[in-house]
Order: C-alpha cells, then sequence, then structure tokens
C-alpha cells in the first residue's frame, strides 16, 4: 500500500478491489480489528454489498482485553512475582534440580519453566502454570 494513507476510504477501496478480484459472488463477511478506519472501510463495503457481513474480530477484541487487565497493579505485581521465582530457580543448578525433584514427587514429570512474554499475551497464563 506504500505511502497512501490509511482511511476508511483507502482501505474500502483495497477491499473492494480484492473482492473484485476474487468474485463477489464468494465474499460473504469482512473481518478486521476495531480500529476506527477499518470500522468505516466495514461499513463502506457492506453498503456497497448488503449481503456480506462486517464482523470484528473476536481475537483481537480478547486481545486488547486482556492487554487492559494486565496493567492492573495487582496482575503486574503477580507477573513481576512470577519471572523473578523462575529467574530464581532458572540461575541455579541446585534450585533447578531441588524443583524438578519436587515437580516429579507432585507430578510425576518435569515440565519447563516459561517466562511471559510481550506479544504473546497469553504467555502468562503458560508461566502461572508451569509454575
Amino acid at each position: 500500500t506504500g505511502a497512501e494513507r490509511h482511511t476508511g476510504e483507502y482501505i474500502a477501496e483495497e477491499l473492494l478491489k480484492c473482492i473484485a478480484e476474487v468474485g463477489e459472488e464468494k465474499i460473504f463477511a469482512v473481518v478486521s480489528d476495531n480500529a476506527t478506519a477499518m470500522e468505516k472501510a466495514k461499513k463502506i463495503v457492506t453498503t456497497k454489498y448488503p449481503y456480506v457481513t462486517g464482523y470484528s474480530c473476536a481475537a483481537h477484541t480478547l486481545n486488547l482485553l486482556v492487554e487492559d487487565i494486565m496493567k492492573l497493579q495487582s496482575l503486574k505485581n503477580v507477573e513481576s512475582s512470577c519471572r523473578a521465582l523462575i529467574n530464581e530457580i532458572r540461575g541455579s543448578h541446585i534450585n533447578q534440580a531441588t524443583f524438578n525433584k519436587i515437580q516429579i514427587e507432585k507430578y510425576g514429570k518435569v515440565t519447563s519453566l516459561k517466562l511471559p512474554v510481550k506479544t504473546r499475551w497469553g504467555s502468562i497464563l503458560y508461566c502461572l502454570n508451569s509454575l
């Protein structure tokens, strides 16, 4: 898309080109994030093709929700504590061996400790489960 501004009109124009190329009879929905420009583009497309439905991406909306929830200080504290604990365990062979022994005694297997990563909002759950 180069230097063009990503306005609702421009995005709609590009979507309409794609629909024409693919064949309008094959299109029944348009899915996007919740950005204002995308909402406007969906409205333009669905006005031209009333049988096309515009949807906001549920996964993107969930991602935004989780990002907001993770901004709560209490959850930041939980994440920080998890990071510190995992780094403490990983930072010592003795701590790691002790942790592995406890895992085997309690769960019958050893699982790796996982640190949360900023770009994967679900990774905090993997981190908590790994502890």
